[in-house]
């Protein structure tokens, strides 16, 4: 992996787990199961996290796709495994709710980068043209 992926990866995970107020134990009712019903911050919170959540996974998307060997199940593999150790993550720290809300905005984010990359602004980057 390029080491741009690694420095988003670190942006990511700062993003998603800071601050660490890791407490060692779960906090299971604090998770958010069920897409799209409900959120512990309330509907606003939905409303502004999904967005984000979306935006901070595109460039990753961008990133793993840019390299002419992945194709977009690796992208989404990858945006799908990194959401969720983050979220699982979340599970031991107070302050952040864990949701399936944010795991689907991840993997979308990081699927609309790698497909964004392999079908419309591939030729644009530099040693990725279809020949």
């Amino acid at each position: 992996m390029r080491p741009g992926v690694w420095l988003w990866l670190l942006v990511i995970v700062a993003a998603t787990t800071l601050p660490w107020r890791f407490v060692g134990h779960a906090h299971w009712s604090a998770i958010d199961w069920v897409p799209f019903i409900g959120s512990s911050g309330g509907p606003r919170a939905l409303l502004r996290d999904a967005p984000l959540n979306f935006l901070l996974f595109v460039p990753l998307g961008v990133l793993l796709a840019g390299d002419s060997r992945r194709g977009l199940t690796t992208v989404v593999a990858a945006a799908l495994s990194v959401s969720i150790a983050v979220e699982f993550f979340q599970v031991f720290c107070h302050g952040r709710f864990p949701s399936i809300n944010d795991v689907i905005a991840n993997v979308s984010g990081a699927a609309a980068g790698g497909w964004a990359v392999h079908h419309r602004i591939r030729r644009w980057l530099p040693g990725t043209s279809r020949g």
